[in-house]
């Protein structure tokens, strides 16, 4: 089953529009003479469905339903299912873009649903207009609409009655991405209540969109976050009762530690004062934003058929090319051009296609014939095919990773893309120090924090996210550092590692106790295999 939408949402499964309901309606308590129902996104109407066939709601309850869909094929599904009750139920079709729908003051007990997923950049302008007007008028900063799932949830909260509740399948990324910290610091002072439910599993198969479940009740303020986690898909279609885990935030704090306790974090609070952020010892740029790195990044031998080694500069083009290790060399770099891996970054700098010889002119063309010069990115360049150029750094952190980051010392001299970020250090620092240090158990743990992942279990940090991350910087020898390359080069684990560094950074150089690295390592273990063993399990 393919639960993508073509309008860049997802169908909730089933079972787990089931689940939803059956917590609503153990939970919470309705007005029985009428529940007015809003569903502003009701794709197949899997909610509807599971909303007119739940034993938990009496049938001489009427329920009052609103239901808005732009899609007018999914709209004449809910017509099936609303014939599956009682007759005193009304529900109400609206085919139309949840923004532009207007409920005539109608104020709702619950409203229930799976917004759609779409970024701000593919939006229509009218779509655009909306969410930001609809920030403004919550008094948040248009300029942190970036999906329109978020305005889906400003606009439904002013359509909910005081005491009604709101319910939403939303992305993971709502927890940890900066740009939602204004909407989760207005949540917190807009609702009495806000629970939500995690899932060590995906939800949507043959997808990497990992989701939570956010119910949000009774309007007015509070400064916590019940969590309850779903480690086995089985629990929610045997409806199975979980424990929450209570966290309290302040206003600006990311929501992603929910499988931590209160002492957890406040270790870990207390031991971000010990050191320096990233930023102290070093700049971090993004890499190189070709636009089509398969066209402009190419091997050794395709940039000799074209005559292009002349416009050409060695370059990483993605971190899984890098072999084991801390350092990249020119060896290194050598044998990934020998194995015909594309290592030759093109830089095109004249103003006229016609200035460069037969073989470049080809190239260029041949760029043309693919529309490689019709790509947003290329269409905003004086000259299509002149990419903006940057100077080797000292240093390379990729931004995605899998088991921990990684970041190198890059010795070579080579390129990167926007893979990675550039690493200039400032002055009185050294690159080898700044790599050693960085593997330590507590920087990596706020990695895990701080950054944000994907359902696959890829951890991603921005260049803010990666220059804030404390770090115990200190000064390492030759030897030493010498010593970590070759363990990850013999591939030994991370936490074999971990004992290596630790022991000279955390122990030696800031005094730390057996038991406090004891501690921070088993959190960092804690966040590392939550987001790891995300899995895609079909039910």
């Amino acid at each position: 089953m393919d639960y993508k939408k073509e309008n860049g949402a997802y169908y909730t499964p089933d079972y787990l529009a089931e689940y939803i309901v059956n917590e609503i309606f153990t939970n919470y308590a309705f007005d029985n003479q009428n529940i007015k129902i809003l569903e502003p996104s009701c794709g197949d109407g899997v909610f509807i469905k599971s909303l007119l066939n739940t034993e938990l709601i009496p049938q001489e309850i009427p329920l009052m339903i609103d239901v808005v869909e732009k899609n007018k094929e999914e709209i004449e599904k809910v017509r099936l299912h609303k014939l599956n009750r009682s007759t005193y139920d009304k529900v109400n079709l609206f085919t139309t873009d949840f923004l532009d729908f207007n409920s005539s003051g109608r104020k709702y007990d619950l409203i229930i649903g799976n917004p759609p997923f779409i970024n701000k950049r593919v939006l229509s302008e009218k779509q655009i207009l909306n969410s930001e007007t609809t920030f403004l008028e919550h008094r948040l900063d248009p300029k942190n609409f970036k999906n329109i799932w978020m305005s889906f949830v400003l606009k439904s909260i002013s359509m909910l009655k005081d005491n009604g509740i709101l319910c939403f399948v939303l992305p993971s990324e709502f927890l940890q991405v900066n740009y939602s910290s204004e909407l989760r610091s207005f949540l917190l002072k807009s609702f009495v209540e806000i629970k939500i439910y995690v899932f060590k599993e995906l939800v949507f198969e043959k997808i990497e969109q990992d989701v939570i479940i956010l119910f949000l009740s009774e309007k007015g303020k509070t400064n916590s976050v019940d969590y309850f986690q779903i480690n086995d898909l089985d629990n929610v279609r045997k409806k199975l009762k979980l424990k929450p885990n209570t966290i309290f935030y302040n206003d600006q704090e990311k929501w992603s530690n929910y499988s931590l306790s209160n002492s957890d974090i406040n270790f870990i609070n207390n031991m971000k004062t010990k050191f320096e952020k990233v930023n102290k010892y070093c700049t971090a740029t993004a890499g190189i934003v070709t636009a089509a790195n398969n066209y402009f990044i190419v091997n050794k031998n395709r940039a000799v058929e074209y005559g292009l080694l002349d416009d050409s500069y060695p370059v990483i083009k993605k971190s899984s090319y890098l072999p084991k290790g801390i350092k990249f060399t020119n060896e290194q770099f050598n044998l990934l051009e020998e194995k015909g891996l594309p290592t030759q970054l093109l830089f095109f700098d004249k103003m006229d296609i016609n200035e460069y010889q037969d073989g470049i002119r080809k190239y260029l063309n041949e760029g043309i014939e693919q529309e490689i010069h019709l790509r947003y990115k290329c269409k905003k360049r004086t000259q299509w095919y002149k990419i903006p150029f940057l100077e080797a750094s000292e240093g390379i952190f990729f931004k995605r990773s899998n088991l921990i980051p990684k970041i190198i010392v890059n010795s070579a001299e080579v390129l990167n893309t926007d893979s990675g970020y550039r690493i200039i250090m400032k002055n009185g620092y050294m690159i080898q120090n700044l790599v050693f240090s960085f593997y330590n158990s507590f920087t990596l743990l706020m990695s895990e924090l701080n950054g944000r992942y994907y359902g696959g279990g890829v951890l991603e940090l921005t260049p803010n996210e990666f220059k804030n991350l404390p770090i115990p910087y200190c000064e390492v020898t030759e030897k030493e550092f010498n010593h970590l390359d070759n363990l990850f080069k013999n591939g030994y684990t991370t936490e074999e590692i971990l004992e290596y560094t630790d022991e000279i950074i955390l122990k030696r150089n800031f005094n730390l106790t057996n038991e406090e690295i004891k501690f921070l390592k088993e959190i960092r273990r804690k966040l590392n295999q939550r987001r790891i063993h995300k899995i895609n399990r079909s039910l």
